[in-house]
């Protein structure tokens, strides 16, 4: 996510279905409280966090 990859190109790399990696990314930003894909994606590169 931090590296701009879509659902698809991330579930081809975990070996996972695109719904899991949505979902995945659904519940982070839930837990974390932010608003979108795209407050998820900043927050990743402020962190330099790898998903």
């Amino acid at each position: 996510m931090g590296q701009g990859k879509t659902s698809s190109e991330i579930a081809t790399i975990r070996f996972n279905s695109v719904s899991t990696v949505e979902t995945l990314r659904k519940n982070i930003i839930c837990k974390l409280g932010l608003h979108g894909k795209g407050e998820l994606l900043r927050y990743a590169i402020e962190k330099k966090y790898d998903f």
